[in-house]
């Protein structure tokens, strides 16, 4: 969406499509289902690994048990951050002024530092 090149139509197209796939995506680990069924899935590579010896895969199916509730910590924490900028920069409003707030690409340098590149907001005044 911040192609330079891109237009401004365009560009506020693609953020619906954005803004309901990610939903998605951090719906999924933000529910209990979600993370109920990837500890089953740990639970039974786990018990498949001690079945059959392989002790390192068991070993990193527990470490993986152990760390899931840090992760679904962490998950909800992306979840808070994604709802508050989905509700800021993805609202009709948002889309509608697009035009005026698309940011573009700026090359930042110095003699000191290779060229680096940086979003800047390129404003244009509305006639």
């Amino acid at each position: 969406m911040n192609e330079p090149e891109l237009e401004s139509h365009a560009a506020a197209s693609r953020a619906p499509t954005f803004r309901i796939s990610m939903d998605y995506f951090v719906e999924g680990r933000t529910t209990g289902c979600g993370w109920k069924q990837t500890e089953a899935k740990l639970r039974k590579t786990l018990d498949e690994a001690k079945r059959v010896g392989k002790f390192p895969a068991a070993r990193k199916a527990q470490r993986m048990l152990e760390l899931l509730p840090t992760r679904q910590a962490r998950w909800h924490e992306v979840a808070r951050s994604w709802n508050e900028l989905a509700s800021t920069r993805l609202t009709l409003k948002a889309l509608t002024d697009w035009n005026d707030k698309r940011p573009s690409l700026k090359t930042i340098s110095s003699a000191a530092n290779p060229p680096l590149v940086a979003v800047a907001s390129r404003l244009r005044h509305a006639h």
